[in-house]
């Protein structure tokens, strides 16, 4: 009888590139440094106007499993749509392109999900603005199947919620055309929630593969920006998604996110000392005295948000 070979896992690594010369060849040289080496890289050069789109092509020529991408500027959930359209791995993995991974990132993530049988697998990360990687004495996992998948997405929610730091099936993007909103600066927080639906099982490393660089001038690093309150808009797609999905405890805890994260922007708001914020504020107050008025909304939060909300509606009155 012929013995069966079986094909090793193919992984397609997504890199959104915009004007990021100065970091770029370290991200990718990690990514070369890997001790998995069934994988291609597609870099997606989106309307950079420095150097960088140069470097991807340099890349590119030099090795043939690297492909790129030159696109117009539309964001980096656009440059991370273009990538996956064209992506031919059976898993697929997103790194910014100022950030760096670990040599065993791939291998890592890779060995749990073959082992586990997981359609997602995700790592620990450590944040700053220079790398520098920690051994872990005791390696743990955090394993979550079916209906704990989406119940326990807040549980050590950044590292659940975050795009790069994961090895995704296919199927998220091929069987159910997932997709990152387009000019939304909060994009993972629209599209995780509906991958964990679609997951059977998903496998968390406590060990730190992935290094986020934090930069002065990121978009997330920056000062208040009208578009901050794109995480207002993603609560509330996610409260609707889960009414829709009949998950109710889920719904309590994003009106929660929404009270917090509300009184976050319009003390940010308030202290630009600009009028040119009045309309989100009032956008603000308007919801909050919505959940304060809804007994089907108010009696779901906890007694902190309850005074939480009450507490902002007296003093913005």
């Amino acid at each position: 009888m012929r013995k069966m070979i079986m094909r090793e896992m193919f992984v397609s690594i997504i890199v959104p590139v915009y004007n990021v010369e100065q970091y770029l060849k370290e991200c990718i040289e990690s990514i070369l440094a890997q001790t998995w080496k069934n994988f291609e890289v597609i870099l997606v050069d989106d309307g950079s106007t420095d150097s960088s789109g140069k470097i991807c092509d340099e890349y590119s020529q030099k090795k043939e499993f690297i492909s790129v991408i030159h696109k117009k500027n539309g964001g980096l959930s656009s440059a991370r749509n273009a990538g996956i359209d064209v992506a031919q791995g059976d898993y697929l993995a997103f790194i910014d392109s100022d950030d760096v991974v670990h040599p065993r990132y791939l291998s890592e993530l890779v060995a749990i999900v073959k082992k586990e049988k997981a359609d997602l697998a995700a790592c620990n990360f450590c944040v700053g603005s220079l790398c520098r990687w920690k051994n872990f004495s005791e390696v743990k996992y955090d394993i979550r199947c079916n209906e704990d998948v989406l119940k326990k997405m807040n549980d050590n929610d950044v590292v659940v919620t975050v795009a790069w730091n994961k090895l995704y099936h296919a199927k998220f993007f091929r069987e159910y055309g997932l997709r990152y909103p387009v000019g939304k600066i909060h994009e993972d927080m629209f599209l995780t929630p509906q991958i964990l639906y679609y997951t059977k099982k998903m496998v968390i490393t406590n060990e730190q593969l992935y290094f986020y660089r934090q930069r002065e001038n990121s978009i997330m690093n920056s000062s208040f920006s009208i578009k901050q309150l794109d995480a207002l808009d993603a609560i509330e797609f996610r409260i609707e998604l889960f009414q829709h999905w009949n998950k109710q405890y889920l719904q309590a805890s994003e009106y929660e996110s929404y009270i917090r994260k509300s009184n976050e922007l319009y003390k940010k708001m308030k202290e630009e000392e600009t009028d040119l914020y009045i309309e989100a504020q009032e956008r603000i107050k308007t919801k909050m005295k919505d959940f304060r008025n809804k007994k089907s909304i108010f009696n779901m939060l906890s007694w902190k948000y309850r005074i939480k909300l009450m507490a902002f509606l007296i003093m913005e009155r």
